[in-house]
């Protein structure tokens, strides 16, 4: 499937494809950002970046110390909002916000293309690359105060890289430039997101499975997982003397197990009783780390004691998941605090959006199935069990908590791939039948 030239590492067409990226967001900021409201994520984010900017440390709502929420995409977020002010756009921030963000989306747009091309060859990671320039949720997102943009560029990089060391044979000086961009893109992402952290355990495998050389392949575990825990092991210290207890990065895992196991779990996001211990991560740390505690029991109670409702609900999350695909607009709403668009302007969003992102999806389920078939014996294609791994392994969160959404964002640049695979395979197809 891969062309038999490989392109170079950045030309015209790449250059394009992330100012199409770019240009789409910037429009969309321009027109439609907002600074968050209310108590969903994207205020609780700008409020958690003001107070670090006022010098308050990280903390919740009420003023108390907090590890509810992971710091890397707070933290971030207080550097810009430094930047605006410092620059006389202090009632401007989130237009700056957007437009960082929309860089962000241009760069991850690069590197999926790049990621396409290593993988199965010029034309797939073109398509790649638009996917994710023109997918419409993804061109909300840059307006959006959620970590989605952040952690997707420094996964889309990280991807990359390791689709590139994969084929490369043994481990030489010439791969070490390669291995500081993995350490300096999954170590940040564990502060966004800790889950990532399970890419060390899909890289390990997939590599093995494809017989890479050992010690190429124990260089890549040991500089993901060293690099894990150096950008960790700061915040971790932190909680340790603020929250206690086994707490790592965040005190929101238990609350989100609940969520997702308990009697009248749906498999999507809700105010469930079964998870209200009757008190509020806000109330402090010594509160969060008690509901920490208690949901997580509640919800490992619950597994074991309705082990068969267990295929039903992971169903069910998986369809809250991919059903639906308009979190980006709704982010940028506060989810439901106000509205930006006029009725028709927004029900004509909403047709493009669910064109767009079924006609993505069923590529993808092509491209999937194209890689599974073609590719065989897998065990000869490092570099796609690297996408297959790391997008099983991503997928399994949603699937293990509550689906929503907006997770599958998270790994939209392996959905991408695959979707570029399967485009050129329909064109192909198509053209060779008008031929006949």
């Amino acid at each position: 499937m891969g062309d038999s030239v490989e392109p170079k590492l950045i030309d015209r067409q790449v250059g394009a494809v992330v100012a199409i990226a770019i240009v789409f967001r910037l429009a969309w900021v321009a027109l439609l950002a907002r600074t968050p409201i209310g108590l969903s994520d994207p205020g609780l984010y700008n409020d958690a970046a003001a107070r670090l900017v006022e010098g308050e440390g990280y903390r919740s709502l009420l003023g108390e110390p907090t590890a509810y929420y992971p710091p890397g995409y707070p933290a971030v977020l207080s550097w810009i909002y430094r930047l605006a002010d410092g620059i006389g756009l202090e009632g401007h921030r989130a237009t700056v916000v957007g437009a960082f963000q929309s860089v962000w989306w241009g760069v991850s747009a690069g590197a999926v293309m790049l990621t396409g091309r290593w993988v199965a060859g010029a034309r797939a990671g073109l398509a790649a690359g638009l996917v994710i320039a023109l997918w419409p949720n993804l061109i909300a997102h840059a307006g959006a105060h959620l970590t989605e943009s952040l952690f997707v560029m420094l996964v889309s990089v990280c991807i990359a890289v390791l689709v590139w060391l994969a084929d490369r044979g043994p481990l030489d000086r010439r791969d070490i430039p390669a291995l500081i961009v993995l350490a300096l893109t999954i170590g940040p992402a564990v502060l966004i997101r800790p889950q990532v952290a399970a890419v060390v355990i899909a890289v390990f495998a997939a590599w093995l499975l494809a017989r890479v050389d050992l010690r190429r392949i124990v260089a890549v575990v040991v500089v993901l997982a060293a690099s894990c825990v150096l950008w960790a092991a700061p915040w971790v210290v932190r909680n340790q003397d603020v929250v206690g207890g086994a707490t790592l990065i965040s005190t929101n895992n238990g609350t989100n197990l609940c969520i997702g196991y308990n009697a009248e779990a749906t498999g999507a996001f809700g105010q469930f009783a079964g998870c209200d211990t009757g008190e509020r991560y806000v109330d402090g740390p010594d509160a969060e780390l008690r509901i920490d505690v208690e949901n997580r029991r509640r919800a490992l109670d619950y597994i074991a004691a309705e082990p068969l409702s267990i295929p039903a609900l992971t169903a069910k999350k998986f369809w809250a998941t991919f059903g639906t695909d308009d979190d980006g607009l709704r982010a940028n709403e506060s989810f439901g605090a106000v509205e930006i668009m006029r009725p028709g302007v927004r029900s004509l969003w909403r047709a493009v959006t669910i064109g767009l992102y079924t006609a993505i999806m069923i590529a993808a389920v092509v491209g999937l199935a194209l890689s599974l078939w073609r590719f065989r014996p897998l065990r000869e294609r490092a570099a796609m069990l690297t996408i297959l791994m790391t997008l099983a392994a991503s997928l399994a969160v949603p699937l293990l908590v509550f689906g929503d959404p907006r997770f599958k964002v998270s790994f939209a640049p392996q959905i991408a791939v695959l979707a570029g695979i399967g485009c050129i395979a329909v064109i192909d197809r198509v053209r060779s039948a008008a031929r006949t």
